[in-house]
């Protein structure tokens, strides 16, 4: 099955044989191929499916190469199985190839102290709406509020983002999606180079979490630093609207347009 699906509120059809992609999720660099919000967020969603009562402390996506936007289909594994521990992999697959790769460590929940940074930044309602309107297919499916920085100026940035669209239709987005989703976007907010002399798509997401996130609103605060070498390391703090609920990194595959 090619082409895309149609439907106005997700990034993804479920279909008999998998899931089919909507024009949502298609990448600013490349509209043939899927975007890295999307790829990270149908591998969450997998995982989430088998995840059961213990806590996502780490989630790691390789993005192996380009993700062709036609029917995908995910096969989720679980490589380790323990009362304290648990390690579950999800792979990504179409067109015969597979084109990412996901890995979650779990481990069980006991009542410990609190250590938690607090919120550094004032609530989504005290900046101004910024949401996208480059791509008409974008309008509606999130909302952003930047904070300091901006999506098209190189430098490190912050930025409210709450998404209003699910990732698999008729399916409520999850904490673990939303924050797999957000994860993605520190190349953007944080950006160090022009869009016009440069591609930097980015080669992985990386999130470390003290807990799930609450709420729709999410923010991102990223810096990206690289050694003028062909790639850069973006390296962001999440937060919700109770404090940081995790830290992450992003691998950068910089290229001269």
């Amino acid at each position: 099955m090619n082409g895309l699906a149609n439907s106005p509120g997700a990034y993804f059809d479920q279909t008999d044989g998998g899931f089919m992609p909507t024009p949502a999720a298609a990448s600013p660099w490349d509209a043939a191929h899927l975007s890295g919000i999307a790829i990270g967020g149908l591998l969450a969603h997998a995982i989430d499916g088998v995840s059961d009562a213990m806590s996502v402390a780490r989630l790691t996506i390789d993005i192996l190469g380009t993700a062709p936007s036609t029917e995908s289909t995910v096969t989720v594994t679980t490589r380790r199985e323990g009362n304290r521990i648990k390690l579950i992999e999800a792979e990504l697959s179409a067109q015969g190839r597979v084109s990412a790769r996901a890995t979650a460590l779990l481990v069980r929940a006991i009542d410990t102290p609190p250590i938690l940074a607090p919120l550094a930044y004032e609530q989504p309602e005290a900046y101004p709406d910024s949401s996208p309107t480059g791509r008409a297919v974008l309008q509606g499916a999130f909302q952003r509020r930047i904070v300091y920085g901006d999506i098209r100026t190189p430098g490190p940035g912050a930025m409210w983002s709450r998404t209003d669209i699910a990732m698999v239709a008729g399916v409520s987005l999850s904490p673990l999606v939303r924050a797999t989703m957000l994860g993605d976007m520190g190349g953007a907010i944080g950006s160090a180079l022009p869009v016009k002399g440069f591609t930097f798509p980015n080669l992985d997401i990386a999130i470390h979490f003290n807990r799930m996130p609450r709420g729709e609103w999410l923010l991102i605060d990223a810096l990206t630093e690289s050694a003028g070498n062909g790639l850069a390391i973006v390296s962001s703090v999440f937060s919700d609207r109770e404090g940081v609920y995790g830290r992450g990194h992003q691998i950068l595959f910089v290229t001269p347009r």
